[in-house]
């Protein structure tokens, strides 16, 4: 009994009229707005994408009535919990048991296509009124087809590339050497199965995967998913040429490039040469960011007089690498306003990722308190860093070419304060510049005229895939799974 009534709470034959009801409640109604649904893999985490949707969400509140979806972990009586968030939006959690995983890579299902997301989803579009869908992120919902369905319910849509998860399931697009395998896409190819299939977990170990076919469709899905799309954006040139290499100027053509722009905290300068140089990793210490590079260039540089610092979140394993060396200090984490401040007392900020980064804010942050900064040679980097001009460059993944950047930096401290007064002359991008783009962008969008002879409208509208699915009941759901019914014998009606 308790199973059926789980199953039917998941499945939720009301989800149309809640949404409308949640949305009708809320105190920021007003029909005067534009609406706009916001769907992110992930809201409650600090991460760039859900700090950079939460600006949108913030940013634009005077012209736009926004609403964000995102997957959570629920108990089983729910299909999703809704709420206001102080700030004033509204968080519609839909929750993660609507999709089992059944195999996964990093944590995310890989999942193509899934009738009960699918539904929940269109009846949300539905439910919330909005005339605008912005894709944020679409891991965590194991299906490529909402692009699709929104558009199908005559809404606009607009996906922002924030990574390469929708090249590859591995979303940083990391090879097995533990450095950017520098690919296109995931495709069919011996290299990428070897590089993916070891890397599945799985709750079914004796149902093998077949990758080749799998990445395969994946890619197909993908495709289809971004031609579904009005506009494509992405926060560097660098993104844009990754995914014209992937799927042609056909998908390029829709996609327009608006850099990110980051917080302007006030700060009282303060920064003046010492000594020792000071050199500092900022940001989560993770191997994708390149903490083994910095930990053998710190090590090989155990007996010089840089002082090496830590600022941001350390785990105990990161720790345990580097642990005893007498020039490395561990400050911790920080909040973000006390950034500015916190660099008065650095001279450079590495940045040591192993994958090619797609905007990094951690360059705009250096850049606003001051800093010059020693970065890999990697994906957008490279487009807002001058060598030997606002910063220094090495080659992705040489610890060798990073301690000899440091080095240099130590012996030629004219070389900084050049750098310093070309960085004084910097002015990045705001995020309320930034958020005035994004509330352009929808409002352009939707007062735009479809254009009949758009052939991606043409091909969506001979697609099968496009119409939005039908209701799943409990019969279709369990046969689906190749479970038994529970309810066999009894309507399934709501009463």
């Amino acid at each position: 009994y308790h199973e059926a009534v789980k199953l039917y709470c998941l499945l939720n034959p009301l989800r149309l009229q809640h949404q409308r009801v949640f949305e009708a409640l809320r105190e920021d109604r007003d029909p005067a707005k534009l609406r706009v649904l916001q769907i992110v893999h992930s809201f409650d985490e600090l991460g760039g994408t859900e700090l950079h949707t939460r600006c949108v969400v913030e940013g634009t509140r005077d012209r736009i009535t926004s609403t964000v979806l995102y997957p959570k972990d629920l108990e089983p009586w729910f299909d999703a919990f809704a709420d206001t968030d102080p700030r004033g939006f509204l968080k519609v959690r839909l929750n993660q048991r609507l999709l089992p995983v059944e195999n996964a890579i990093k944590g995310a299902p890989l999942s193509l296509r899934s009738r009960m997301i699918e539904r929940f989803f269109a009846e949300t579009v539905l439910g919330s009124g909005a005339q605008v869908v912005h894709f944020q992120h679409l891991q965590n919902y194991g299906t490529f087809q909402l692009p699709q369905i929104a558009r199908a319910l005559g809404r606009k849509v607009v996906a922002t590339l924030h990574d390469f998860f929708l090249l590859c399931p591995d979303w940083n697009m990391i090879g097995p050497r533990g450095v950017s395998c520098g690919k296109p896409c995931a495709l069919d190819d011996p290299e990428c199965v070897e590089c993916l299939a070891p890397r599945r977990m799985t709750a079914h170990p004796d149902k093998p995967l077949d990758f080749a076919s799998f990445l395969s469709e994946r890619y197909a899905l993908v495709r289809a998913a971004l031609g579904a799309c009005d506009v494509l954006v992405a926060p560097s040139q660098f993104v844009k040429d990754q995914f014209r290499a992937a799927h042609g100027d056909g998908i390029a053509d829709r996609i327009r490039v608006i850099p990110h722009g980051t917080a302007c905290y006030p700060f009282t300068p303060a920064w003046k040469p010492t000594r020792k140089l000071r050199v500092a990793f900022l940001g989560n210490m993770t191997e994708a960011k390149g903490r083994g590079v910095f930990a053998e260039a710190v090590r090989g540089m155990r007996k010089s007089s840089v002082r090496f610092s830590v600022l941001g979140g350390v785990s105990q394993e990161s720790k345990g690498k580097l642990g005893g060396l007498p020039n490395l200090e561990f400050k911790g984490k920080y909040e973000r306003a006390a950034l500015p401040q916190l660099l008065q007392e650095v001279d450079a900020v590495v940045i040591a990722s192993m994958w090619h980064e797609t905007y990094c804010y951690t360059v705009d942050e250096a850049f606003r308190a001051g800093v010059p900064v020693i970065a890999a040679r990697v994906g957008a980097i490279q487009e807002r860093v001058e060598h030997e001009k606002t910063g220094l460059l090495f080659e992705m993944g040489s610890a060798e070419g990073l301690q000899q950047a440091i080095e240099r930096l130590d012996r030629d401290r004219e070389l900084l304060l050049r750098m310093r007064d070309n960085i004084a002359r910097v002015s990045p991008k705001t995020e309320a510049q930034n958020m005035a783009e994004y509330a352009e962008l929808y409002l352009t969008l939707e007062g735009r005229k479809p254009d009949k002879s758009d052939i991606v409208v043409q091909r969506m509208a001979a697609n099968r895939l496009v119409t939005p699915p039908p209701q799943v009941g409990m019969a279709a759901y369990c046969a689906a799974k190749g479970v038994p019914n529970p309810l066999d014998g009894i309507d399934e009606a709501p009463r």
